[in-house]
This record gives C-alpha cells, structure tokens and sequence, in this order.
C-alpha cells in the first residue's frame, strides 16, 4: 500500500488560534495529545485522513482548503 502525502496549504496555527485560545484546548476537544497537533501543524508528522476531517470540521472548513494532496 502506497502512502500518499499530505502538505498543509494554509497557515493551519493560525486558523486555530482564531477559534481557540491555545493548542492544549484543541488538542483537548479533538481528544489528541498537544503533541500530535505540533506535529501536524508544524508540518514533521502525517495524519490519518480521519482526523484532518475532524480538524477540519471543528475549524469549520473542509480538508482540501488546509492539505495538499488529499
């Protein structure tokens, strides 16, 4: 199986950061690590297509607006 990957096409720390008051109170809503989020949001680790459709809803857009190559 053949891994596909994902790049981020909008500033996805600043797009939660107008929702949100901290990453910690993100992470905590979508029941993830703050860590995983860093990760994601910085762009080092992929994520499951599964969860950039739950960020995405709770940033209330869609995953093709924040990742490339979905």
């Amino acid at each position: 199986m053949r891994r596909r990957t994902v790049s981020l096409k909008v500033d996805l720390y600043k797009l939660i950061h107008r929702r949100y008051s901290s990453m910690t109170a993100f992470a905590d809503e979508l029941r993830v690590t703050p860590a995983c989020i860093s990760q994601i949001v910085s762009g080092k680790s992929g994520s499951t297509r599964a969860l950039r459709k739950k960020i995405a809803q709770k940033l209330e857009t869609t995953p093709d607006r924040i990742w490339r190559g979905q």
